[in-house]
């Protein structure tokens, strides 16, 4: 007799467990950042008007000075959702070339605890997404949420990253939450103002290549202007600053020993003119 009176408990709490599941054990989903033939989330978290409550999404890239790419880097985002009072947070972010249907780069997950990526298939295109993952977004106040962008190997022209976020109340559903968008175009990174002296096609030799001590840099500056040049890392980290100074037009042959500024690796030669610039890839032994 005690089984059958406890038994009606037990269904009820089956059911409840089973009508929250959803909520409860989902991740984010794909198709919501607000880009060309998508909705945002407020196709599920509808309790307020997008952008209301005072909140924010923010897209920065630590390592991609001026929102430009180098084709084939590695780029390392943070899509930031803030909003005062809030504890749980979610995302969905994509990359799409200008065309607004073509996904652009590939997306690497550097924190697993936070986020993983989903596809949607829009207009026949499969498009990566890096959404969060359940409880992922955990935060007071805010939650950035990090992750790794690599950009196709040959410059495609413009790029748009588009994301939307949601600052959450953390009651278990979909209701009282609220939600925002951002966008950031970036354009690839262009050749200098700087021309080479034998007219062969780029701007600027560097050698030897391989390098193992002395290295010889070889350019012509058309005009007189600030001239900086620099050791990057593939990532796009400034090692080391070789020169920064006015010159006038003419060419220039500039010898820089970095046997002892650099461990053995890959890296990038940098020249920046009139804020513009150009790289070659070199390889230390």
């Amino acid at each position: 007799m005690k089984l059958k009176r406890f038994y009606p408990l037990a269904i009820f709490i089956g059911v409840a467990v089973i009508a929250t599941a959803d909520i409860l054990s989902d991740n984010g989903k794909a198709g919501r950042t607000g880009s060309p033939g998508e909705t945002n989330c407020t196709g599920c978290h509808n309790s307020y008007a997008l952008g209301a409550g005072g909140g924010a999404l923010t897209i920065t890239a630590s390592n991609m000075p001026n929102w430009q790419y180098v084709p084939g880097q590695v780029y390392h985002l943070t899509a930031t959702v803030t909003r005062s009072g809030n504890s749980l947070f979610g995302i969905g972010f994509e990359a799409l070339k200008a065309n607004g249907n073509t996904p652009a780069g590939t997306f690497t997950i550097t924190n697993t605890a936070s986020t993983t990526i989903k596809s949607v298939t829009v207009s026949g295109t499969s498009r990566p997404n890096v959404v969060h993952k359940l409880n992922g977004g955990t935060g007071s106040g805010s939650k950035a949420f990090t992750f790794d962008w690599t950009a196709p190997a040959t410059n495609v022209g413009n790029i748009v990253f588009y994301a939307s976020g949601n600052a959450c109340n953390n009651n278990g559903s979909e209701f009282g939450d609220y939600v925002y968008v951002a966008s950031q175009t970036i354009t690839p990174a262009v050749t200098t103002g700087i021309t080479s002296n034998d007219n062969a096609k780029g701007n600027l030799k560097v050698y030897p290549n391989p390098v193992h001590d002395n290295l010889t840099v070889e350019y012509f500056i058309e005009n007189p202007s600030q001239v900086q040049l620099s050791l990057i890392s593939l990532a796009g980290n400034k090692i080391v600053t070789l020169l920064n100074e006015t010159q006038f037009g003419g060419n220039y042959i500039q010898n820089f020993n970095i046997g002892d500024k650099v461990s053995k690796g890959v890296y990038l030669i940098c020249i920046e003119a009139n804020g513009k610039r150009e790289t070659k890839k070199i390889s230390v032994n």
